[in-house]
């Protein structure tokens, strides 16, 4: 069973589908700010969402594979495993952190389609303000969900600059990072039997990941 953390976050994650301003590609780059990242993938998502609505809810693969084509993208996926495995994965050969980034990122999709389905309104996303400085390692953008009862959920994201562009590395919901949550289930699994056990596991489906620190 989903614990309500996993639903809470399963339903924010909807900020990168609602109708923000829908910039080109070309567009955020020019602003070289990860908020205009945002906004861009948000507008096309919507676009498709609101095209093929009836569709997309009658076939959960398609909602797959337009999490896969559009958001993917914008998310630095081997960054992000690497961070969840951490010192586990310091002895890992490129080839093995490749493959267990790969199985993550379907976690992620199973994820991310899973919240997508809930959209509603688009007036539930505010993007927050920058603040500061924009941090090529490492800049955080905030947003805030508001749900059917009238609740404000906080989820940002962690931004750093890529040779491709701006990429997102971590998605924090209600103060939970995505990163350190996976990484307190992983790491310990990967240091007794190795990543390759692991990431077997995963992709198996014998091993769940829960977005709130259980596991099932």
């Amino acid at each position: 069973m989903i614990s309500s953390i996993t639903r809470r976050a399963c339903a924010t994650l909807l900020a990168f589908t609602l109708p923000l301003a829908a910039l080109t590609p070309v567009q955020a780059q020019e602003q070289n700010d990860p908020e205009a990242v945002v906004r861009q993938v948000a507008g096309d998502l919507l676009q498709k969402l609101n095209d093929n609505g009836e569709a997309y809810r009658a076939d959960p693969a398609l909602l797959h594979d337009l999490v896969r084509n559009d958001l993917l993208p914008v998310m630095d996926v081997e960054y992000s495993a690497r961070l969840i495995l951490g010192r586990a994965g310091r002895e890992a050969t490129d080839a093995q952190i490749g493959a267990f980034a790969d199985t993550m990122s379907e976690v992620l999709i199973e994820r991310y389609a899973s919240g997508m389905v809930e959209y509603r309104n688009p007036e539930q996303l505010e993007v927050l303000p920058l603040r500061g400085e924009l941090n090529e390692r490492a800049t955080r953008v905030r947003t805030r969900i508001r749900t059917p009862n009238g609740a404000h959920v906080p989820v940002d994201y962690m931004f750093r600059r890529t040779p491709e562009g701006w990429k997102a590395f971590d998605v924090i919901v209600e103060g939970i990072s995505y990163v350190t949550t996976y990484r307190n289930q992983v790491m310990p699994q990967v240091q007794a039997d190795g990543i390759e056990a692991v990431t077997a596991r995963l992709r198996s489906g014998e091993l769940q990941l829960g977005a709130g620190g259980d596991q099932g």
